[in-house]
């Protein structure tokens, strides 16, 4: 069953945090606002508190407070908080509108009794987020579930959130793995703490564990927290959790065992209470056999599992998803939203989105900026080639060779050449000849490689499955061919070669 969720405005920050005390010892999720602006924000989101605690005592939170919130939004609930002396306040209060009223200071079985008169019911909120197509997850994120297949995963979600156990989400790039993960966190118990994320495939195995677990600065007596250690009974989501180097998979699997752990360079244990999320971009126990991830970690970390399917077969989603781009966008760069035709609506849901929700935002993005429907439907058309086989995820190469050769900047046909795409082309090209030249004049030895182009191993390795770059098709074209992130897996020998361990 679900909280209800209570927005508590206080002009005492003392105060606010007694009544999130109080709210919290009876099971209920609460969120503080520091002035009315942000209160008038959070009751519009999705979904809207189920009660708002509205202190007066003719501060900065006046009555003319709640006749704004209930103008903005009619049907919330606010129970006021004011002095027992100040009856006319309360009275004139109950008449604008507010359902109920508690006199300072707050007795625990009157919160209760407010509560349960006022707060939507849990079975009730369980269904209202079933029945809502977007829910906020703060940040600037959010979740669009307007398919039958995003409302079976925002129902895994729930269930998960209530069982405070490491949860492994799969799923393609940009399929939205991280909103899944927030979502889990916003409905589990601690909300209320800090949710943070790593990639841990972007990072050397040093720089990546003082991201982690913290260490000492180069500073005497300076020391710096990781991670783990900043989302103490918060939730901690660990991106391309597959990639992580030996040493430290040892040190995860004692916080997931024992919550403790180390910092590097000290003796002392660390207390560590994070929920740990992950997610990757392979698939179950077949990207854990092109990883160096040992069985125990792995199964420890997907002791529950959640498939994240791609755009193209979601696609119900789709106006949901280029209406919520568009208000965010709109509001972002300050222009009127662009309404979509029907041949735009109708042209989206019959491309493949291989680049799924990234590709997606920038479409809108073009579509709002550029104003030019012509180009966007070019857009769509051009790529319309982009089909992913039935059955399976990974593109065909010759297919992917001729996509990269009508990409060319020598190729003018089309508006295939818009300047956006044609830029972010020659850049992927740039980066995948320097990455093909350092692996070929090092023999494909990928630490020889990574010093060679000044990055991180891990980072090196990362490049490589972005680009879906293996020795055996370096010699198939002198050409750079950009196949898509999901064309090959990367061979397991080549991570794990004698020379590179």
């Amino acid at each position: 069953m679900t909280s209800p969720h209570i927005l508590v405005m206080s002009e005492s920050a003392a105060s606010a945090r007694a009544v999130s005390g109080l709210l919290a010892e009876r099971a209920c999720h609460s969120h503080l606002v520091q002035n009315e602006a942000e209160a008038l924000l959070r009751v519009r989101q999705h979904p809207a508190p189920d009660l708002v605690l509205l202190e007066l005592n003719g501060g900065k939170y006046s009555l003319r407070t709640l006749e704004n919130l209930l103008r903005f939004c009619p049907e919330v609930k606010i129970v006021v908080v004011s002095d027992h002396h100040e009856t006319r306040q309360i009275v004139e209060a109950i008449r604008l509108g507010a359902r109920d009223f508690l006199t300072i200071p707050v007795g625990c079985r009157e919160l209760e009794q407010v509560i349960r008169r006022h707060a939507q019911s849990a079975a009730s909120r369980s269904l209202s987020l079933v029945r809502e197509t977007v829910e906020d997850l703060g940040d600037g994120q959010y979740l669009v579930a307007a398919s039958a297949a995003m409302r079976r995963i925002r129902s895994q979600a729930e269930r998960l959130a209530h069982i405070d156990a490491p949860v492994l989400i799969l799923g393609e790039n940009w399929t939205g793995k991280a909103g899944v993960a927030r979502l889990i966190h916003k409905l589990s118990a601690r909300s209320r703490e800090r949710f943070l994320q790593v990639n841990c495939a972007a990072s050397a195995g040093e720089m990546l564990e003082r991201e982690l677990f913290g260490g000492e600065e180069k500073k005497p007596s300076a020391a710096r927290q990781g991670k783990i250690e900043l989302c103490h009974l918060g939730t901690l989501l660990l991106n391309e959790a597959l990639a992580l180097p030996a040493r430290l998979q040892a040190q995860l699997l004692q916080v997931l065992q024992e919550r403790q752990y180390f910092r590097l360079g000290e003796d002392d244990a660390i207390q560590a209470d994070a929920r740990i999320l992950a997610a990757t971009n392979t698939e179950g126990d077949a990207g854990r056999a092109d990883s160096n991830l040992c069985e125990d970690l792995y199964y420890r970390l997907s002791a529950f599992v959640i498939q994240l399917p791609p755009l193209r077969e979601r696609r119900e989603d789709m106006p949901a998803l280029l209406q919520n781009f568009m208000a965010r966008l709109a509001a972002q760069y300050s222009r009127p939203p662009v309404a979509f035709s029907r041949a735009a609506l109708d042209a989206c849901l019959h491309y493949s989105w291989p680049g799924n929700l990234r590709e997606l935002e920038n479409f809108v993005k073009r579509y709002l900026v550029m104003g030019e429907e012509a180009i966007a439907h070019g857009e769509l058309r051009s790529g319309a080639g982009r089909q992913h086989a039935k059955g399976s995820k990974w593109s065909s190469p010759k297919g992917a060779s001729a996509r990269q050769a009508s990409q060319q900047p020598g190729n003018e046909e089309g508006p295939a050449c818009h300047l956006k795409a044609l830029v972010r082309n020659i850049k992927d090209e740039a980066e995948i000849r320097a990455i093909r030249k350092a692996l070929q004049d090092t023999g494909w030895n990928r630490k020889r490689a990574a010093k060679l182009l000044d990055i991180s191993y891990r980072g090196l390795l990362y490049k490589i499955r972005q680009h879906s770059l293996t020795e055996e098709s370096e010699w198939d074209s002198a050409t750079p061919v950009r196949q898509g992130p999901y064309s090959h897996r990367v061979p397991a020998r080549h991570l794990d070669s004698p020379e590179e361990r």
